[in-house]
């Protein structure tokens, strides 16, 4: 199987920085929440899906979005079973893109 990277696929340049944050915002809010609940570390902050979406409103190319938060959960939770499931990153990025709609 060849590795195939977000760079790769055919993405304008909105589509590419919104997959770009939201992927990172993903990561963020997973690594966050193992910190806080297998290292009982409490001073860690999980943000909410709310402040995590409207963190990608401060990029002025993501302003134009209006990003549905339940949608957004949705978006996650495909994520990280897409990974488990070794789904491929078109895939992937096909669900967080769905999040334009």
């Amino acid at each position: 199987m060849s590795t195939i990277f977000i760079r790769d696929l055919d993405l304008s340049n909105l589509d590419r920085k919104l997959v770009s944050e939201v992927i990172a915002r993903f990561i963020e809010r997973k690594l966050s929440i193992e910190l806080k609940e297998n290292l009982d570390l409490e001073n860690v902050i999980v943000e909410s899906f709310e402040e995590q979406a409207e963190e990608l409103y401060g990029y002025p190319e993501l302003r134009g979005l209006k990003i549905n938060v339940e949608e957004y959960e949705k978006a996650y939770k495909e994520f990280w079973n897409g990974i488990r499931e070794g789904k491929s990153i078109g895939e992937l990025v096909e669900a967080i893109l769905k999040l334009k709609a």
